[in-house]
């Protein structure tokens, strides 16, 4: 992400803006100022909302008319831990491409933010992804394509293959080893998002604007870009020849079909019981997952957001996420 000045002023603007928002809504869903447990979670949440906002910045619009690539670089999280299982304290800038990796693949797939670096390292922590060499990328994507509709991926190592599923409008995570450098020295994941001319454009989570300059890089790739390289399907052939698999091809199908929840009893006064009662989960976890999918916001747990929620269950209207 280049940082101009019109860049600074959009990222302070956004800042502010989602500051304010997540305090209007905090506060008319009844959060309680003199709670000091409330009122720690709430400066919390305003602290998230901002950071959250500045992440969004970093989606980045390149390639031909309607393409869209939702760029992050690890190197700007040092502060976002991503420790071993071991215990070692790692940070996403030094760990993390396989985490960003995912982030700007399935993003980009989606044409939206479906996940931001934070979300996707706690995710990729809590599917045992996680992993003293770095990130097991084959874990993470199974997680993930049953977590999020539409998704799905598979592996291999021909080139060919590689190259056709891009031009069918597919990404990668690509494995770059320990050979032969073109990405990295040893182990790395970069995305292929677009091919173009028989070349392969690539997103390197780990980009700098002298990275492609050093080594015998510059004799490897066609160019640099602002977001990594262009590279020959030879030479991503050889960069990947010592891992197995050596591609993680994910492709996105939308689901346009929206199913809706059953009607529950006109009488229900609680959301959680009425998704309980027609054999749904109710727990907190699953009414925040209800309620994104719903257009709500920063589910709490409120009144005012329960009561959203019970009012469209009971007219049959609530979407199934």
């Amino acid at each position: 992400m280049k940082f101009t000045e019109n860049t600074l002023k959009r990222a302070a603007r956004t800042f502010f803006q989602a500051v304010v928002a997540y305090l209007i809504i905090a506060l008319k869903s009844g959060v309680d100022i003199y709670d000091k447990e409330a009122v720690k979670g709430l400066i919390a949440g305003l602290i998230a909302a901002g950071i959250s906002a500045l992440m969004n910045l970093e989606k980045t619009e390149v390639g031909g008319e309607g393409e869209a690539l939702f760029y992050y670089n690890q190197n700007d999280y040092s502060g976002v831990s991503y420790s071993k299982p071991d215990g070692t304290y790692k940070t996403i800038k030094t760990s993390g491409c396989g985490v960003v990796s995912a982030c700007i693949a399935l993003n980009t797939l989606a044409g939206r933010e479906l996940y931001n670096v934070y979300e996707m390292a706690n995710f990729s922590k809590s599917c045992g992804a996680r992993v003293n060499s770095g990130t097991d990328e084959n874990k993470l994507l199974t997680a993930l394509c049953k977590a999020e509709k539409g998704f799905s991926f598979k592996t291999g190592r021909d080139v060919d293959a590689l190259l056709k599923h891009l031009k069918n409008g597919g990404v990668a995570i690509c494995n770059q080893g320990d050979g032969y450098n073109v990405f990295s020295t040893s182990g790395h994941y970069v995305v292929a998002y677009k091919e173009s001319g028989g070349n392969i454009f690539v997103a390197d989570p780990s980009n700098t604007p002298s990275k492609y300059d050093k080594f015998s890089r510059p004799q490897r790739i066609v160019k640099k870009t602002d977001y990594g390289c262009v590279v020959k399907p030879c030479e991503m052939k050889k960069a990947t020849a010592d891992r197995y698999p050596s591609y993680y091809l994910i492709s996105y199908s939308e689901n346009k079909e929206v199913k809706y929840f059953k009607k529950c009893d006109n009488g229900a006064v609680s959301i959680a019981d009425a998704l309980y009662s027609i054999g749904e989960n109710g727990s907190y976890k699953g009414r925040k997952l209800i309620a994104k999918a719903n257009g709500i916001k920063g589910y709490i747990g409120s009144a005012k957001q329960n009561t959203k929620l019970l009012s469209l269950l009971k007219n049959g209207k609530l979407i199934k996420p």
